[in-house]
C-alpha cells in the first residue's frame, strides 16, 4: 500500500502489478513492465512495536526512517 501511494496511484495501480521477495535483504522489490517503474528508484522499510506494524516507502534519494511517538489525550 505505501507503494501505491507513493507512485500516486493508489488503489488504481493494482496490487498484482508489483511484488516483494521478503526473503532478499535488503528487501527484494519488482513491478511488472505495464508499470514503468524502475525497482532500484525506490526504498522500503518496515517497523513494528508490540501487535502494531508500518510500512514506508520512498523515493531513493532519502532513506525511510521513523520517529514514534506515543500521544495521550488532553
Amino acid at each position: 500500500e505505501s507503494y501505491m501511494k507513493a507512485t500516486g496511484e493508489g488503489f488504481a495501480l493494482g496490487l498484482s502489478s508489483f511484488w516483494f521477495d521478503l526473503d532478499r535483504q535488503p528487501l527484494g522489490f519488482d513491478a511488472d513492465a505495464e508499470v514503468d517503474d524502475a525497482p532500484e528508484r525506490w526504498r522500503f522499510g518496515a517497523w513494528g512495536w508490540g501487535r502494531d506494524r508500518i510500512a514506508v516507502c520512498c523515493d531513493a534519494v532519502s532513506s525511510p526512517s521513523l520517529d514514534v511517538r506515543q500521544c495521550e489525550p488532553w
